[in-house]
């Protein structure tokens, strides 16, 4: 270790390939501070009988920062994000967004942001409240937190649904929940055709693309003919310069993507650096990438294109770790289903991320809730995957089906509703000494 924290690199060849000889990678992170009080703050926030305490018990919450929620039955409503988050010293120019010279102390931490000043917003007067990792703070904020903001898409289409009625209820939030409409999708797509210098091919295919409202909607053609072409466009864009890189890091970024397109300044990433005597522009890659996304399709899907299907080919994959990368045991523990969403819409999916099946995702909505706080037992909930984490048991994965049909479960808030309907019973006890070692013991059922 060191004064900053574990040393990396020595456990990460990559990492140790960028550091001069004699100096290590460290990583600097509250999680490890030796003070740190988040899972007390944790166990005060279950205990908190209102919006006001449960304010209160999050002043302790240090690590990750988090945006959070907050609504109790008299009707208060709040959003903070707590967490410790460092002062970074002006002179500074990397923010810890990249590895910087921890012996020069431009980089050190100079103190905390106090919890007062932390983003919150308390009892709004048009009475909603709704985040999705956008920008939470505006150019005015005296302290610096990321660089690393979500595009206010994803925010924007949920703003979109809460003010489209009067009054909500648990139906109209679960369908806001299951609503695959992208801005994010929108707004690239319709970049991409106005750009492009297609020459009259694709006509038809183009004008489903022009008339589409970005629905990630999984029984559509177009979210699968939008997600392949961005894919062809980014490795148009990218691999020339990436090289055999650009495999391990094809995250489709499309904000950038969006600038390359609309912003002068950007348009040399469209030009091909492999092709000296030639330069390339946007509209031609643009065109050229269709072309590939096309072909590719029709290889695989037939050339039909108004036969194919967004959630034939996109898979929500639930991962488990290790196990997943044992290709041997991965079929035991992995989950895998056919489903609709996509990219920057509420029912969110980024297909292509560290995956090896192009339209694949491993990152989508997990734990779904709508509370209902004047009825508690009213209140559903859902998750993909199981009650069980043991894979042999028939509880492994039997809530996926539910997720997958957009449904959901009641859990009674009284002991005698929920013990009459139980399937069974887990007991957990204390390890005991037992002839001077530890055991531990549990009854099931």
């Amino acid at each position: 270790g060191s004064r900053h924290g574990p040393g990396l690199s020595d456990a990460l060849p990559e990492l140790a390939a960028l550091v001069d000889a004699g100096h290590v990678i460290a990583l600097r992170w509250t999680a490890l501070d030796p003070d740190d009080t988040t899972m007390a703050a944790g166990r005060r926030l279950m205990t908190a009988s209102g919006v006001e305490a449960a304010i209160a018990a999050l002043r302790d919450f240090r690590v990750p920062m988090q945006n959070i929620l907050l609504a109790d039955a008299t009707g208060a409503i709040a959003f903070i994000a707590p967490g410790r988050v460092p002062v970074r010293n002006d002179a500074s120019a990397t923010k810890g967004v990249v590895p910087a010279r921890g012996w020069t102390g431009t980089d050190e931490w100079i103190g905390w942001v106090p919890y007062a000043a932390l983003p919150r917003r308390v009892d709004p007067a048009d009475g909603l409240l709704a985040t999705a990792n956008e920008k939470i703070v505006g150019s005015d904020y005296p302290y610096y937190l990321t660089r690393d903001w979500t595009p206010p898409y994803r925010a924007d289409r949920i703003d979109q649904l809460l003010r489209a009625q009067a009054r909500h209820d648990r139906d109209s939030f679960a369908a806001m929940q299951h609503d695959t409409v992208s801005l994010e999708v929108r707004a690239l797509k319709d970049a991409m055709l106005r750009r492009g210098a297609f020459q009259g091919r694709h006509g038809a295919l183009r004008a489903a693309l022009a008339d589409w409202d970005g629905a990630m909607d999984g029984a559509l053609p177009q979210p699968l003919i939008y997600i392949a072409w961005v894919h062809a466009f980014a490795e148009r864009l990218f691999a020339d310069e990436l090289g055999p890189l650009f495999a391990r890091h094809r995250a489709n970024k499309a904000d950038f993507l969006y600038h390359v397109l609309t912003q002068e300044t950007f348009d040399a990433w469209c030009d091909d650096v492999t092709t000296v005597a030639m330069r390339e522009d946007c509209a031609e890659i643009l065109a050229r990438a269709l072309d590939d996304a096309v072909a590719a399709l029709a290889h695989e899907q037939g050339r039909d294109w108004r036969r194919w299907r967004w959630a034939d080919v996109h898979r929500m994959v639930h991962q488990h770790q290790p196990m997943s990368d044992a290709p041997a045991l991965a079929w035991l523990f992995e989950l895998a289903m056919h489903q609709g969403g996509g990219p920057g819409a509420i029912d969110v999916a980024y297909p292509g991320l560290s995956t090896p099946r192009p339209f694949d995702s491993v990152i989508g909505p997990s734990y779904r809730a709508i509370y209902d706080l004047a009825q508690p037992d009213q209140s559903l909930y859902v998750i993909p995957t199981g009650q069980s984490g043991q894979p042999l048991s028939r509880h492994y994965r039997d809530l996926s089906r539910i997720w997958r049909a957009q449904g959901y479960v009641r859990i009674p808030t009284q002991w005698a509703a929920a013990s009459e309907g139980a399937l069974g019973r887990l007991t957990l006890r204390p390890a005991k000494e037992k002839d001077g070692q530890h055991g531990r013991t549990a009854g099931h059922r």
